[in-house]
């Protein structure tokens, strides 16, 4: 699910005039014309013209025709030979070469794609003009002239490859140094290049689709629309921008000099699946009394064709999907319905009685609870919930040629209405929402003259998403409850984020010589009001059952956590790119890629508020300003392209490239200043509210407290005093000074053409990742800073039979001041996103691909890869890999597996169209031919995940990133829990005492821990040991690798012709065709897949060590997925 934020202030901003001096230089070198970008609708036809001896041919006409459209393009060769077309629709090409001298060459089929460089090289022979040499253009795929690292996909593999997606983007798993989503890691398009998800870009049409708020795409484009995808896993061309990993590039259809169009249906129904094994255990035990819901229908059509032959032509689509689920499953640990009641009667007051009636129950029981004496029965259960999506999607465009002017119009229209479930899936927490998409692109390619040529794209964008909580819910609770299974129930927040982009963008290329130039600039405004309030409901981190019961004061203090105040915020904003390239043909067979890049992106409006909280400044220690925008972001680009042989066979192209991703508004959102909002936790409440609520004083301390929902728990309002003790109270976070993410990537690629069409290529991308955004508490500080860890022994054999006096027990950590700013009068977390994270990638992969011959194409990639870095995820979106540090202030402790390290991944696809029979009969061949079978595979490793302890360890106040103690002589995947060692006894002798339900250990000499001065496994077997207050965990980040996956996706197709143009097509498709079950906590059947978010959150236990835990490690909790059935037919003419 996606999170936003937003602010009162939603006055367009604009770029200072401090930015003015920045502006100059791309005003000048663009010629008064305004701005541009790289991601684009057209494509790059160029070559070489020489003579038989391999002379260049000086002055050459050269004319590109379009042959589904007529319209033509003209050119003339450079004193090197050289010429280009930067900017033709995508489709088959006509190239035609005349000089004086020589027969006119004529090279038909030369396929352009969008966004991407065809080479198209001629030879002349000696001969008269009126003489013509036809050949057909073979398959270009060694790329000769630039080191960009393109992966083209064809509107044929848009529509026939199956992937169990009916997005394009969905294909960028099949490419190599790409994986699949990584469970629990934000962003969209899984890691490219071993980069984070949220650094991808996305194009559609040649404009931005880029959400600020929280990355990934805006808009769901229509499958049978797409004319291609491309996706650049490296960034050497000066063009590319606003990403510091992936380019994700759509280019929907344009109209023809036919009529086409067609009209499809997509039926994918209950009946025709087959059961994961969380459903097969449901319907099993009793918790589904049906097989559940999952009915999706698309249905659509396309058309286009000329209104003017050869000059204006229309294409249009349309689809609406109505998706009907019951939901997506979690496996939890519930009471029986005798255990709720039980619960509900022992409730100390109303408010808990509330709570724990929502509360969903278990059929039957295995295991038991103990809350006040009394043995409460709990059982495993799976949870659904109801999900639908009805969604209207269009695509209108429009390609006229005028004069010199290709002029194009795209507009992008899509409604949706859906459901959002929450953690657990309970369908009376499903939160209604929306997400309304519009967009509209103009394209003017303007052929000044044959070497000079301008493209001029103008923009806007509207991206609508609303989410409502439940009106019924509003006032309840969200809380975890550890002893079953770390359980949480609740309401999700209410979230609205409106997102309006005005772009205006202009290229400008020139050829002269050696040299084909490129200059441009670009500008974005966003005018993007938003409302977030993080926790608006108030988060309560229950450490049993118990407390709840008892209405105590949550025990996880540093945890138990709610947002309140405004939910505003304005990610109003200011972008500004330029660039300038050089393609030098140093030698007909050598080319270098020169280029730098400028990026500008102001703050977001609301960012500027933190200077209200001025009065909280505490000069040299932390400091609240209007944060600076970063000015210094160039980019340069190098890279080299060298055909060794001359003959267009071999290519080896490398380089080395700098690229800027950018902070994404979600973050800085959730540090807003008190003045605005903030983040209770209950020393914040006890310290700044006058008069503080009487939990905080009816046991005595806050931690005593009894009656906390009696007395409204955490408040939702809250009153600012202009005190800088309350306002450093009240304040939740800081927004750092901008430092934009940055990435360095190298690259090495060789690649042979082994016969017409068939190219094996070798590849290594290297990735350095720097300035990426950490989620640090600068107000929390690790005990072990200062004091000395208390030991584990991982046998009771090796307790000493006395311990005298030590000097720090677990006293000493009870009484330590995990709050480093609490001298100044700071309560909250203070949190920042600093950016304080890098990461490293090598990876090295092999590819085969076969252009279509014989009926077939084929794309075949190995890659291995090893990812490091230090932080990963930003947001809390998983269990699996924590957001912060186990100790914020030593980050070097947290280098290790990156969460998206994936070791080995194999990608596979085919399309193959079965060879056609020669028989007399016409039934017999409309029954025999037409037959094709197409797919796809995708294999990669397990996601690496950390060992977490139930224990805030380090008494930092903050269990997230607690980790546990690996015993070398531990058997399996088993954890235990520990006893303490206690030296109550004369001289120090020692006895071990075991923790109460709580976890702590009254029954030790005084009770108040004193005596407490280690820690002893229960089980001296177990392989992992959690981590007791004040013991040092010794097991590393992301040290275990769960299961990977296989997963093959089938589809046969019969095609039964009417005419020669006009046939139905009908087709099954089948993914995870073999029903193998594939244990992942990554996205196992999509790189876009909600599934992958769900199973990060849908099991806290999977990865807590403690003893009697039945889902520690064990996949089976997840859903191992299932074969998926679609049925499909389509009419097309």
């Amino acid at each position: 699910m996606r999170a936003f934020a937003e602010s009162k202030q939603t006055a367009r901003t604009s770029v200072s005039g401090r930015c003015m001096a920045l502006l100059l230089p791309a005003m000048l070198m663009t010629v008064l014309s305004i701005t541009a970008s790289a991601q684009r609708i057209t494509g790059t036809l160029r070559g070489l013209v020489n003579d038989p001896n391999g002379a260049a041919v000086t002055g050459a006409a050269i004319t590109a025709t379009n042959q589904q459209t007529g319209v033509t393009e003209h050119t003339v060769s450079t004193s090197t030979g050289s010429y280009e077309f930067p900017t033709l629709l995508p489709g088959p090409y006509t190239v035609s070469t005349q000089s004086q001298g020589f027969r006119e060459s004529v090279t038909k089929g030369v396929n352009v794609s969008a966004n991407s460089v065809t080479d198209n090289n001629v030879t002349l022979s000696v001969g008269a003009n009126s003489e013509t040499v036809e050949v057909n253009a073979g398959v270009t795929e060694v790329q000769t002239t630039t080191s960009t690292i393109n992966n083209d996909f064809s509107t044929k593999e848009v529509l026939d490859i199956p992937t169990g997606s009916g997005s394009p983007l969905q294909l960028s798993i099949l490419a190599p140094n790409t994986t699949a989503e990584a469970g629990g890691i934000t962003g969209v398009g899984g890691s490219v290049g071993g980069q984070r998800p949220n650094t991808n870009s996305f194009t559609v049409d040649g404009v931005d689709d880029n959400n600020t708020g929280v990355t990934g795409n805006n808009s769901n484009v229509i499958q049978d629309a797409v004319s291609g995808f491309n996706l650049v896993t490296n960034q050497f061309s000066a063009e590319y921008a606003n990403a510091a990993s992936g380019q994700f590039n759509i280019v929907t259809k344009s109209g023809t000099n036919n009529w086409h169009g067609s009209a499809e249906y997509y039926l994918q129904n209950r009946n025709l699946n087959a059961l994961d094994n969380l459903t097969k255990k449901a319907l099993l035990e009793g918790d589904l009394d049906h097989v559940p819901r999952l009915d999706q229908t698309r249905t659509g059509g396309t058309l286009g064709g000329p209104i003017i032959k050869n000059r204006w032509f229309v294409f249009g689509a349309y689809e609406f999907t109505n998706f009907r689920q019951d939901g997506n499953s979690a496996s939890v640990t519930l009471p029986t319905d005798a255990g709720r009641q039980s619960l509900v009667s022992m409730a100390a007051d109303p408010e808990v009685a509330k709570l724990l009636g929502i509360i969903p129950t278990a059929t039957s029981a295995n295991n038991a609870v103990t809350v006040n004496g009394t043995q409460i029965p709990v059982g495993s259960a799976i949870l659904f919930s109801p999900f639908f999506v009805k969604e209207h999607d269009a695509q209108f465009n429009t390609d006229y040629k005028l004069s010199s002017h290709q002029i194009s119009a795209r507009f992008l229209f899509s409604n949706q209405s859906t459901i959002y479930p929450v953690a657990t899936p309970q369908a009376e927490f499903n939160q209604p929402g929306i997400n309304n998409n519009r967009k509209v692109a103009l394209t003017d390619s303007w052929v000044i003259s044959p070497r000079f040529v301008n493209d001029l794209r103008l923009s806007y964008s509207r991206f609508l998403q609303q989410i409502a909580t439940p009106a019924k819910f509003d006032s309840y609770n969200t809380f975890h409850l550890p002893d079953l299974g770390n359980l949480q129930i609740g309401p999700n927040d209410t979230q609205r984020n409106l997102q309006n982009e005005y772009q205006i963008a202009d290229n400008q290329s020139f050829q002269v010589s050696r040299h084909t130039l490129k200059w441009g600039a670009e500008y974005r405004q966003y005018i993007a009001p938003t409302f977030f309030l993080s926790r608006s409901h108030g988060d309560y981190a229950y450490t049993s059952t118990q407390e709840l019961v008892n209405d105590l004061v949550p025990g996880n203090l540093g945890n138990t956590l709610r947002g309140a105040g405004s939910g505003l915020f304005s990610q109003n904003e200011d972008s500004f790119y330029w660039f300038a390239q050089d393609d030098l043909k140093v030698t007909p067979r050598l080319t270098l890629n020169l280029g730098v890049r400028y990026e500008y992106n102001s703050n977001f409006a609301s960012s500027k508020t933190q200077a209200l909280n001025a009065i909280s400044d505490v000069p040299g220690v932390i400091e609240f300003h209007n944060p600076t925008t970063q000015k210094n972001n160039y980019a340069p680009r190098v890279g080299f392209a060298w055909d060794p042989t001359g003959s267009a066979k071999w290519a080896v192209r490398g380089g080395f490239g700098l690229a800027y991703g950018r902070t994404f508004g979600n973050l800085p959102q959730l540090a807003l200043p008190p003045q605005y909002q903030t983040e209770e936790n209950p020393f914040v409440v006890c310290a700044a509210f006058n008069p503080a609520p009487a939990w905080c004083t009816n046991g005595g301390q806050i931690a005593q407290g009894f009656d906390f929902l009696k007395n409204g728990g955490l408040p939702s309002t809250y009153t600012l005093v202009n005190d800088p003790a309350i306002t450093r109270a009240l304040t939740q976070g800081l927004i750092a000074d901008q430092k934009q993410p940055k990435t360095l990537n190298w690259t090495l690629n060789i690649q042979r053409e082994l016969y017409r069409g068939g190219v094996l290529e070798a590849r290594y991308l290297g990735t350095r990742g720097l300035f990426l955004p950490v989620q640090i508490r600068l107000n929390s500080q690790s005990a072990f800073d200062s004091l000395s860890p208390l030991p584990t022994y991982l046998d009771p054999s090796q307790v000493p039979a006395a311990v005298p006096t030590p000097v720090d027990t677990r006293a000493t950590f009870d009484n330590f001041n995990a709050q480093p700013l609490s001298q100044y009068g700071f309560a909250g977390n203070v949190t920042a996103h600093l950016p304080l994270g890098s990461s490293t990638y090598h990876g090295g992969a092999l590819t085969f691909s076969q252009s279509l011959s014989h009926g077939l194409t084929l794309r075949a990639n190995y890659t291995y890869s090893h990812n490091i870095d230090n932080s990963t995820a930003e947001l809390f979106s998983t269990f699996l890999n924590p957001r912060r540090a186990e100790d914020n202030f030593n980050l070097n402790a947290e280098r290790g597996n990156s969460a998206l390290d994936v070791r080995h991944k194999l990608a596979l696809a085919w399309t193959y169209a079965l060879p056609q029979t020669h028989m007399e009969s016409g039934w017999m061949k409309a029954l025999l031919n037409g037959y094709e079978i197409n797919g796809s595979y995708i294999a990669q490793t397990g996601q690496p995940i950390t060992i977490l302890s139930p224990y805030d360890a380090n008494n930092n106040f903050d269990v997230a990133g607690d980790r546990a103690i690996l015993n070398p002589n531990g058997i399996g995947n088993t954890a235990t829990d520990v006893n303490a060692v206690c030296n109550s006894g004369p001289g120090g002798a020692v006895s071990i005492v075991a923790p109460d339900i709580f976890g702590s250990f009254p029954g030790c000499g005084a009770s108040d821990d004193t005596n407490v001065v280690g820690y002893v496994t229960m089980d001296p077997k177990a392989r992992y040991v959690a981590t007791q207050t004040g013991s040092k965990s010794t097991v590393g980040r992301n040290t275990f690798y769960t299961p990977g996956f296989g997963i093959w996706n089938l589809s046969v197709f019969k095609n039964t012709h009417f005419t020669e143009s006009a046939y139905l097509q009908l087709r099954i498709e089948m993914f995870n065709a073999l029903n193998h079950p594939n244990y992942t906590v990554a996205g196992n059947l999509s790189v876009f897949s909600t599934l992958t978010g769900t199973n990060a959150t849908a099991d806290p236990a999977f990865n807590l060590a403690t003893s009697g835990n039945p889902d520690f490690l064990r996949p089976q909790v997840f859903s191992g997925g299932s074969r998926n059935v679609q049925l499909v037919a389509k009419i097309i003419f």
